[in-house]
């Protein structure tokens, strides 16, 4: 069977991250793989995904902020 692959690009999405990772934890064939590319969140963006590391087989890359 191929594998499934995610990759989520986030930047502030507290508001919208914990229905979506949800979302995912609910599916019937879940992913092999999710890769989280954080923006340089200044909200809880990266907590939230830290919070479902146990969950889901997800890695978290932060983004230096740009300026």
């Amino acid at each position: 069977m191929a594998k499934i692959g995610i990759v989520l690009a986030t930047y502030n999405g507290e508001k919208y991250l914990p229905q979506m990772l949800d979302s995912l934890l609910a599916q019937t064939r879940p992913a092999d793989f999710i890769v989280a590319v954080d923006d340089g969140s200044k909200d809880s963006t990266v907590s939230i995904l830290e919070s479902y590391k146990n969950k889901l087989p997800l890695q978290i890359v932060c983004m230096p902020e740009y300026r």
